[in-house]
């Protein structure tokens, strides 16, 4: 998995405080939803400002903000990513539809920053391989590896693994001992993943959001 995917150096002490787990630092400011018909026509939106209004400019007779996701591009002018006319910066959504056997299986999606591909790949992963209904799937621990240049300035490396109080001491440990450095939270469930899967025996429809932030599923 992608989140354990770090280089592997000497044995780390496994932490012995666990630090208090604030959603609002990456969860807020971003929203995603994911709609199925009774056709089964699924649609997967994101929609993100990146930072507290946006731009702060209003897109005229709209009435919402445009985003300043330009703040992920780097000054510097060998970066692949840097400022220059006529590029677009790189992004970190990523709305997600599946198909199974070609036929409509599983949207999801969720807030989250760079966290967002690690999260919803091991969301897909407890549904699609390990047979776990939607809201069960959500509710299992995850981790997440920031190894890795940060979206924003100043672009950090912090080299940590964020793994979660829940997750059993026996594997915190042995994640520690190869060389993990681990960043334990009190979090609870894989990131704000929200999903729905269609059934594919019944055609039911089954929604189920991650209890780490405000998300609810609605049907009629």
């Amino acid at each position: 998995m992608l989140a354990l995917q770090n280089l592997y150096a000497s044995p780390q002490p496994s932490p012995t405080r666990v630090d208090p787990f604030d959603p609002d630092q990456i969860l807020n400011l971003t929203t995603y939803l994911a709609v199925v018909d009774k056709d089964h026509n699924m649609v997967s939106i994101t929609s993100s400002l990146l930072s507290g209004f946006g731009s702060g400019r209003v897109v005229d007779g709209g009435g919402f903000f445009l985003n300043d996701r330009m703040r992920y591009f780097y000054l510097d002018p060998s970066d692949v990513n840097a400022l220059q006319p006529g590029k677009r910066t790189r992004q970190t959504i990523n709305p997600a539809l599946a198909l199974r056997d070609g036929k409509p299986f599983l949207v999801f999606g969720t807030p989250g920053s760079d966290t967002q591909p690690q999260t919803q790949l091991q969301f897909f992963l407890n549904v699609a391989e390990f047979g776990m209904p939607v809201q069960e799937a959500l509710e299992q621990p995850a981790v997440i590896s920031n190894s890795f240049r940060d979206s924003y300035s100043p672009h950090a490396v912090l080299g940590k693994l964020i793994t979660p109080a829940m997750l059993d001491q026996k594997v915190r440990d042995e994640l520690a001992a190869k060389g993990h450095k681990l960043d334990v939270r009190s979090s609870r469930g894989v990131g704000s993943v929200k999903g729905i899967l269609i059934d594919p025996r019944t055609g039911v429809l089954h929604g189920g959001v991650s209890p780490t932030g405000d998300s609810y599923v609605m049907a009629w």
